[in-house]
């Protein structure tokens, strides 16, 4: 605020906001008034207020104050400290025309011309809604910080939530397959690759699923096993199954499919692998080793009791 001495400053504060409002219980805003008398005064008082947080909304400031700097300069190196503060320009004269003024001080919804004599009505409205427009940009500025350290914190959790999930999805001795309905590759882990032992440039995620199956069908002795199967869970989403699956070199993979549901919706499928050539290859081993006789390595007795019970059945 630009005032020459304290009793128009005194004249000013009446004249803006004492009236017979009181009388008609109108609640008007009420105002902390501080006065400077050149335009190195007020930027001082700028920058004391935000020092002691208590910044101000509104600052009225005359186009001219000699001897020192013009309204103009002022506000520039006001707002160079506080950029958020709403600032009126009072002025009588026209040697400052609107066009060297945003050149000077850029284009700003900030600032507003005031041309003297004003209308007290109209500055009590400008004093009111500026003062007002200050204070929710704040709450704005306050709210969108808020929503962004909200944001921040979800995406670190996040980012956690999916470094775990990935630690666990690699630890597994499984190979592991994720799938969308689509058919899209969402998710897998080294384990899948090393079992099927896929080139990369198969199983890349922008790779598509028949792609993938068409590489993977090329292992198995029974080709149209894992095809017949995808097929099947493309018809019936929520279908869970187990079966064996014997590739052409001899290895004998458990493959387990289930749906991938978020709640309660079924978004996809999960395909897990696990080689169990060892353990078939025992239990094969065992078998035999039961049915034949350890030094003639010929069918024992329990061989052909099966086979006479299995005759007669």
């Amino acid at each position: 605020n630009v005032s020459k001495n304290s009793v128009l400053l005194n004249k000013f504060d009446v004249e803006l906001f004492d009236d017979e409002t009181e009388q008609l219980g109108i609640s008007l805003p009420e105002f902390e008034i501080d006065v400077a008398t050149q335009g190195i005064e007020g930027i001082e008082k700028v920058k004391r207020s935000l020092e002691e947080g208590r910044p101000y909304p509104l600052a009225f400031v005359d186009i001219r104050m000699p001897p020192g700097i013009d309204g103009i300069e002022t506000i520039k190196r006001i707002w160079a400290i506080d950029p958020q503060i709403q600032i009126v320009i009072c002025s009588a004269y026209s040697d400052y025309s609107w066009e060297s003024t945003v050149n000077t001080l850029g284009l700003s919804d900030n600032l507003l011309v005031l041309k003297k004599p004003f209308d007290v009505i109209a500055v009590r409205q400008l004093a009111s809604a500026l003062t007002q427009k200050w204070v929710l940009a704040r709450e704005t500025q306050k709210h969108t910080k808020f929503l962004n350290q909200l944001v921040e914190e979800r995406t670190e959790s996040l980012q956690q939530s999916f470094s775990l999930l990935r630690a666990t999805i690699e630890s597994s001795s499984d190979g592991i397959l994720v799938v969308d309905l689509q058919g899209k590759i969402v998710d897998y882990n080294s384990q899948f690759v090393k079992l099927w032992n896929i080139p990369e440039s198969i199983i890349k995620k922008e790779t598509s699923e028949p792609q993938l199956i068409q590489y993977m069908s090329t292992q198995l002795l029974n080709s149209e096993q894992h095809a017949q199967h995808v097929k099947e869970f493309s018809i019936h989403i929520d279908d869970s199954s187990m079966q064996i699956y014997h590739f052409r070199n001899g290895k004998v993979v458990e493959c387990c499919s289930k749906p991938h549901r978020v709640g309660l919706q079924t978004v996809g499928r999960v395909w897990s692998f696990r080689d169990i050539t060892e353990q078939t290859r025992l239990k094969e081993k065992l078998e035999y080793q039961a049915t034949h006789d350890a030094l003639t390595n010929l069918p024992n007795r329990l061989l052909l009791i099966d086979r006479i019970e299995h005759a007669i059945s």
